[in-house]
């Protein structure tokens, strides 16, 4: 059985070290077209297997490849084990995209213990605990479109960062020589500037939300300094 799909492979800068550039190597950001292809597979126990476990397991293998690989650049190929049915195109496809759900359901659950402490609270009702992750999901919710080009004048406080937190932020960056922002930044550069801040490479793609949210404390901690000082 065998499917088809096209996607759109990211930009990705060359690594820092040998041994990253090895495991991940500098490609080109352009369209692919993948074939996925799948087969049953029984696999043998080995000799540490305990007793009374199945000598054999049959699984499901799915392998998602580029097909015409570009001269010069790295080939594309994942392989996906599963349980799952592999009859018939649908299934593959259904496969794939429940692997590529995976990580945003680890970053989400990682956003969850590692942002929100949400282990940290010692909350012991199954209602608080609910309660919590409603707020904590409530506040991770974000527009999936890329920010706006317009000025960012602190009068839209959902979008942009306050007039204090932008003089914050322009100070912060202009004593650490990291970034300089313009005399009226857009969204995105306004975001660029929290997450040089927080520690983004520029190389590895958009700011995550753990550099944005190092980046972000910062500029909350220096507001508060701020407002008190001018007050």
């Amino acid at each position: 059985m065998q499917a088809h799909r096209t996607v759109m492979l990211s930009k990705r800068g060359q690594r820092s070290s040998a041994r990253a550039e090895n495991r991940h190597p500098a490609r080109s950001g352009r369209e692919a077209k993948l074939q996925i292809s799948s087969r049953s597979v029984t696999l043998r126990a080995n000799f540490k297997t305990p007793r009374g476990r199945p000598s054999t397991l049959r699984l499901n293998l799915v392998r998602v490849f580029k097909v015409d690989v570009p001269e010069g650049e790295p080939a594309v190929e994942w392989r996906l084990w599963t349980a799952l049915p592999i009859a018939n195109r649908e299934d593959l496809l259904q496969i794939v995209d429940a692997y590529r759900a995976l990580w945003v359901i680890e970053e989400y659950f990682k956003a969850l213990k590692t942002g929100c402490a949400c282990e940290k609270r010692q909350l012991e009702s199954r209602q608080s605990l609910l309660n919590a992750l409603g707020v904590f999901c409530a506040r991770g919710l974000a527009p999936s479109a890329p920010a706006q080009s317009r000025a960012c004048s602190g009068k839209e406080p959902q979008r942009s960062l306050s007039a204090p937190r932008l003089i914050c932020l322009r100070f912060i960056l202009k004593r650490l020589q990291r970034f300089e922002m313009p005399a009226a930044p857009t969204e995105q550069q306004t975001l660029s500037a929290i997450a040089r801040h927080g520690g983004h490479i520029t190389s590895n793609g958009d700011p995550g939300w753990l550099v944005l949210g190092r980046g972000l404390d910062t500029v909350l901690s220096a507001e508060l300094g701020y407002i008190a000082a001018t007050m």
